[in-house]
């Protein structure tokens, strides 16, 4: 075997093990259990904390009909209101809840202040 060839060979393995590589991440990535972190209501609105949502909306879509009453059953959360309307908004909850750094920030009614 030539020393041409051997180099072929051994980059056509690494670009199979890069490929390799890649895929398994993306499966990782997209089979993931989606974490509720914490789910805030005021009034007919909700508002729930996630991590590792769905990348695509028709996973998203997917994930809200296979976990709608488990959400109602545990969380009591959408909660409508006298017409039957409500509002559900879910947040990625990357980095967990942050102190005030001077930028305007959401803050839930529900949650109480640190001293």
């Amino acid at each position: 075997m030539t020393v041409p060839e051997l180099l072929r060979r051994s980059i056509k393995g690494l670009k199979f093990l890069a490929g390799g590589l890649l895929a398994g991440y993306c499966l990782w990535l997209a089979f993931r259990p989606v974490g509720i972190v914490a789910v805030h209501k005021r009034n007919s609105y909700s508002d729930v904390l996630v991590k590792n949502f769905p990348f695509t909306k028709k996973g998203k879509v997917h994930w809200w009909l296979k976990n709608k009453a488990m959400l109602k059953e545990k969380y009591g959360a959408p909660g409508p209101d006298k017409d039957g309307f409500y509002v559900i908004t879910f947040w990625y909850f990357g980095d967990g809840y942050v102190e005030t750094d001077g930028y305007d920030r959401l803050c839930f009614d529900d949650l109480e202040p640190t001293l």
